[in-house]
């Protein structure tokens, strides 16, 4: 007779299936997308059902979603195309996935796997947000025709006048947009803005209160009258800009450059680099200049920090930094910073000449300068190399 015991009726007993699903609940709860997106993965090796099929899909969207919050686009769309072919069934993570795509720079994709829900309300509300990333983050959005791209550039245009205090060229750049134009909301928070900062506020009002409350523009003004009127000050006695940081950055900046700030100063540079490439990537989306300020404030301490180490050490630490950092616009090549670290050792001499020399063919073509600038440039740094032979005599 076998020992084994019939479990008693009404007791249902957990099979693997049932010890993997629950694992990846917990997963999920921890939010360890990236595990759970691989538990995903298993279960549904393991036995492909409709059911192992949505796990899938909500851990891929999950982990995508993650990354872009993070500041990692580039991951987040990999993730997301994985998803894409994997194919999107669950109806109801299509309205949620189709917002992300949109600001990942996949219009196309959001539109197509949208159009399957047949909802012209859905459908409506994301060519909004099209627009809104138009204008918002242009580098990487796909406008749903050529005029809400030439439109969404006017803004832009309109908001730097606004800026710079020239307010007619402001508004003249944005007259001609239509009210039926999806752009049309940025058009209203221009005028208001311009009479916002003339100090007239009924015409503020009588444009910011005609925004749509579920667009970016309305968000964008309450949060320049909270500002204004003091209504975000904290106990401290300072102004609250976490708001206004995610609306630009889609995620608060000030706390990540902190902590970038202290691991440089404990020199702690494996841990510096691996929070560098996130950092970029999420100043690049608003300003390809913020990046390089980024990596201009690192140079410093870099330098003096690999030239401290012994050579294999120092020069992987600059490579790696040269593959997650933005490079110059003044030195594309990252040739000028490999000849400014050959210079430290008493003999580098030589191999900083050779880096130098690669540097003037450099700015044979630098977008940097302007054509009349780079013959001046490239006369400076053979001064420089000049230099440097006559200090080896």
């Amino acid at each position: 007779m076998s020992d084994k015991r019939e479990p008693h009726r009404g007791v249902v007993v957990k099979t693997s299936a049932d010890d993997a699903a629950v694992q990846l609940e917990r997963l999920i709860s921890k939010q360890k997308y990236k595990d759970a997106v691989k538990q995903a993965k298993l279960i549904h090796k393991a036995e492909a059902t409709p059911q192992s099929h949505h796990q899938l899909e909500r851990a891929y969207f999950l982990r995508a979603q993650q990354l872009f919050r993070a500041g990692m686009p580039a991951s987040a769309v990999e993730v997301s195309r994985h998803l894409l072919d994997f194919g999107v069934t669950d109806a109801k993570l299509v309205e949620d996935f189709s917002p992300l795509l949109v600001k990942l720079g996949l219009a196309q994709d959001a539109f197509r796997i949208q159009g399957r829900l047949e909802s012209h309300q859905s459908q409506s509300r994301l060519v909004l947000l099209v627009a809104d990333q138009a204008v918002l983050h242009p580098e990487r959005s796909q406008p749903s025709s050529p005029e809400v791209g030439r439109e969404a550039a006017l803004v832009r245009q309109a908001l730097e006048a606004l800026y710079a205090g020239d307010e007619a060229t402001a508004l003249g750049l944005v007259r001609d947009i239509a009210r039926s134009s999806p752009v049309s909301e940025w058009k209203l928070l221009v005028r208001g803005l311009a009479a916002f900062y003339r100090g007239d506020h009924a015409e503020t009002q009588a444009n910011w209160n005609r925004l749509d409350p579920e667009r970016a523009p309305l968000r964008i003004a309450r949060h320049l009258q909270n500002l204004h009127q003091g209504q975000s000050e904290k106990d401290a006695g300072g102004p609250d800009f976490a708001a206004l940081e995610s609306l630009v950055y889609g995620e608060p900046m000030l706390p990540r450059l902190r902590e970038l700030s202290d691991l440089v100063a404990k020199n702690r540079w494996v841990d510096v680099l691996r929070r560098t490439r996130s950092l970029r990537l999420s100043l690049r989306a608003v300003d390809p200049r913020l990046a390089e300020k980024l990596t201009s404030s690192l140079l410093a301490p870099l330098l003096d920090h690999a030239t401290s180490l012994n050579y294999t050490s120092g020069t992987r630490l600059l490579h790696e930094f040269t593959q997650v950092a933005e490079p110059l616009a003044i030195d594309p090549g990252w040739n000028r910073l490999w000849a400014l670290t050959w210079e430290r050792p008493l003999d580098g001499t030589s191999v900083a000449i050779k880096y130098w020399t690669k540097y003037i063919a450099d700015l044979e073509s630098c977008t940097a300068l302007k054509a009349e600038e780079r013959p001046l440039a490239q006369a400076l740094v053979w001064k420089h190399m000049a230099q440097l032979y006559l200090a080896e005599l």
